[in-house]
């Protein structure tokens, strides 16, 4: 790759670190951006290409230890349907479509299908809450994904920086 190759890969990077860091700083003090903008940041680019995001800039112990964490900040008692549906909806998420899916489209879908979920079992989940149950399934795959080269390659995610 060229110099202007890498810088712009940098770039691209750097972009995607400052949402990551964006959405979890109004997370942790309370404020959630709405649904809608959410929407609008994840457009032009793919589930794959944030799971990679995650891979390079967060640690196996520290994913799992932010994945645990997130359970906190569910209603109690509501953890194990959260899980039991993370689980179940992955498998939505494993298939050629995902190589070129808009990743502003996934989520509004996941978002109203976790919505949906919530309404259908009578449980009040608010827009944070309603984004951790996404943001948990993206930390789920990418916690398989750090362990799992053949779901990266199928994926075509890179692990290292410059691999």
């Amino acid at each position: 790759m060229d110099s202007l190759g890498r810088a712009i890969s940098v770039a691209v990077f750097l972009g995607y670190i400052a949402v990551l860091f964006a959405i979890h700083y109004a997370a942790s003090h309370g404020r959630i951006y709405a649904i809608d903008e959410l929407e609008e940041q994840y457009r032009g680019t793919t589930l794959p290409k944030l799971v990679e995001k995650q891979l390079r800039s967060l640690k196996e112990p520290v994913l799992l230890e932010a994945i645990q964490g997130t359970y906190e900040n569910f209603p109690v008692g509501v953890g194990p349907l959260i899980d039991a549906y993370t689980q179940s909806y992955l498998r939505e998420w494993f298939g050629p479509h995902i190589l070129q899916t808009d990743l502003g489209k996934l989520f509004r879908t996941t978002i109203d299908d976790i919505k949906a979920m919530a309404n259908g079992e009578g449980i009040a989940l608010d827009n944070e809450q309603v984004f951790n149950v996404f943001n948990l399934m993206v930390m789920r795959l990418t916690a398989f994904a750090h362990s799992n080269p053949e779901l990266r390659k199928q994926l075509g995610i890179k692990k290292g920086w410059f691999s």
